[in-house]
């Protein structure tokens, strides 16, 4: 089960990064296209939430445990982090030119 589960993550990983792509193509920004992208799936977590009261439940839980560090979203911060300093340099170094 925790294959396939694997395998579908990463398989969407790989569209949403084609699809982002494209969006940045489109918008010839591609840190809009980012922000629209996040924007879109952070939308998408609060309907859900919004809806269904155990996955509400399961979120709300996941922040009181990160408010009395029982779990570190530090990790989540460097990857952010992580990803702004590539698009960062990605623009300075035209690496959308070389295609």
């Amino acid at each position: 089960m925790f294959g396939f589960l694997a395998f579908f993550v990463g398989a969407l990983t790989a569209l949403q990064s084609r699809a982002n792509g494209r969006l940045a193509i489109h918008l010839n920004n591609g840190i809009l296209a980012g922000l629209v992208s996040n924007l879109t799936g952070w939308s998408l977590i609060f309907i859900i939430l919004a809806f269904s009261k155990k996955d509400r439940t399961s979120f709300i839980r996941v922040l009181k445990a990160s408010r009395h560090r029982e779990i570190k979203l530090f990790g989540f911060s460097l990857i952010l982090l992580t990803l702004s300093l590539w698009e960062f340099f990605a623009r300075r170094l035209r690496v959308d030119e070389l295609h």
